[in-house]
């Protein structure tokens, strides 16, 4: 049962952190991957407690001698792996999520669309001294991950505030170029590639 729930625990860990770089675009609204990602890694959470209160019952019922033999790895060694896979999966989860609800990140679609349906989605984020900007292609399918970022100096959000070109040069295959006020204080060149 132990391992089974350090199976699960990891898998889950697994897909929470692969969900905490991505977004999902439903009717134009952008729905962030970490609040995706805190679903089974919530489960996992609760699936734990449960494996954990089945133990001790069978502690209890069996003996401690008895439910270490059926247990091939050490306790420890499973829950020092999970935690360690669980650490990243929070880290990748929950990081983003802070400064999503205190309000200091923000989700820009931009436009024009592509042809194809193809849709880029700019996450800001003002951190110490800096905007730090994500870059999310999101297909016609609806999920995106991050394929680009960069710093903006004293907390301008170009973006935001409309100061880019979005150019379709094929179907799937864009250059964002941030323009106008603050373009000098992008960290790196002002030009990026977003490919669906």
């Amino acid at each position: 049962m132990l391992i089974a729930t350090a199976v699960l625990l990891a898998v889950t860990a697994l897909i929470s952190a692969r969900w905490g770089k991505a977004v999902l675009l439903v009717g134009g609204h952008v729905i962030p991957g970490w609040l995706l990602g805190t679903v089974p890694l919530l489960a996992a959470v609760v699936v734990a407690v449960i494996a954990r209160r089945l133990r001790r019952r069978a502690t209890a019922t069996l003996g401690t001698d008895r439910v270490a033999k059926l247990t091939v790895l050490p306790s420890a060694a499973i829950y020092t792996a999970v935690a360690l896979i669980g650490f990243s999966a929070v880290y990748e989860t929950l990081w983003p999520a802070g400064w999503d609800l205190f309000g200091v990140a923000d989700y820009t679609v931009l436009e024009p669309t592509s042809p194809d349906g193809c849709v880029v989605v700019v996450r800001d984020a003002a951190n110490f001294g800096y905007t730090s900007e994500e870059l999310f292609p999101v297909p016609a399918g609806g999920v995106g991950r991050q394929t680009d970022g960069w710093l903006v100096r004293n907390h301008d959000r170009p973006v935001k505030n409309g100061n880019y070109r979005l150019t379709w040069n094929s179907p799937g295959d864009a250059t964002l170029e941030i323009t106008g006020p603050g373009t000098s204080e992008v960290v790196g060149m002002p030009l990026r590639d977003a490919q669906c």
